[in-house]
């Protein structure tokens, strides 16, 4: 990816530099990720991909440096074969989520936890780990 942090809160989205520190203004998330709904539960990059989590349905896109429009920098593009929706077997609404060496990620919600592979969109009945719900709040406000 490009090295930089992305705050989700509503309908805007920052970039944050590490690095720097430095924040952008807020801009909505339509406008960063295009064709993604304009609001997120959840946001997670796992390698090259960064999916978007609305409601039920997986929103992937892929960094690309270099844009063809001729703008300098880079770009979000939707990822070939998303949107779409999250596996029957999740049966909550993802609230937060970290990705793995693996290229899976651990979708949460409040109590609850599941193992997902985004890249070959597969479950794992991993089920070992409870948060507490402040934990689960300070990852993601909406819990």
């Amino acid at each position: 990816m490009n090295g930089m942090v992305y705050i989700f809160n509503e309908t805007k989205c920052w970039q944050f530099d590490p690095e720097s520190h430095n924040i952008s203004e807020p801009r909505s998330i339509t406008e960063m990720f295009p064709d993604s709904p304009e609001r997120v539960e959840v946001a997670v990059s796992s390698g090259p991909l960064t999916v978007l989590i609305s409601e039920r349905m997986l929103y992937g896109y892929e960094w690309k440096e270099h844009a063809s429009d001729g703008e300098s920098g880079g770009k979000f593009k939707p990822a070939d074969g998303y949107p779409r929706p999250l596996h029957s077997r999740v049966l909550f609404f993802p609230r937060a989520a970290f990705p793995l060496l693996n290229e899976s990620v651990i979708l949460l919600a409040v109590r609850i936890e599941d193992h997902y592979f985004l890249t070959n969109y597969k479950y794992s009945n991993f089920r070992t780990m409870y948060l507490q719900p402040t934990t689960c709040t300070a990852m993601s406000p909406r819990c």
